[in-house]
């Protein structure tokens, strides 16, 4: 991966941009796409292709988890605590394996039939790059939340 580009970038317009991009997919899918914005005017120094990079995927990843699921949603919350800004990717799938749980962010590991176990490992070193961090909780059969912590 590149070196970042820091830039400042303001977390809602961004996060506009890709739910605009993403969008169409989630009405096709069938799948509710909720967003809950709270840092309006809230600004960080970012790589904004780099950080979409990362949203986009972590979406597309919720997007596949719910291929079988009733009532398919995602929600993406972001709100700003302590001088950081947090970014979360919420679905209501089958949830991850407690035995994976530790492994996702591991190149090359994948619980995806069709996956390369890239996606989540790119994704980490991004936001370790940026500064932050990228933590997951879920508990199997009630759905995954991501949770991205980048400095305001």
């Amino acid at each position: 991966i590149p070196p970042p580009s820091f830039i400042e970038v303001d977390i809602e317009q961004l996060i506009q941009r890709m739910v605009n991009l993403l969008q169409p997919e989630m009405t096709v899918a069938n799948i509710g796409f909720v967003i809950k914005n709270s840092t309006a005017g809230k600004l960080i120094y970012a790589d904004p292709e780099q950080l979409s990079m990362v949203l986009i995927n972590l979406v597309k990843n919720a997007k596949e988890a719910l291929d079988h699921s009733n009532n398919p949603c995602i929600h993406i919350k972001s709100y700003a605590q302590n001088h950081s800004v947090f970014i979360e990717v919420i679905d209501n799938g089958p949830g991850i394996e407690p035995e994976a749980l530790e492994d996702i962010f591991i190149p090359f590991f994948t619980t995806k039939e069709n996956g390369s176990g890239i996606g989540l490992s790119l994704s980490r070193q991004i936001i370790q790059q940026h500064g932050g961090s990228i933590k997951v909780f879920s508990e199997s059969g009630k759905g995954c939340r991501f949770v991205v912590q980048l400095k305001a």
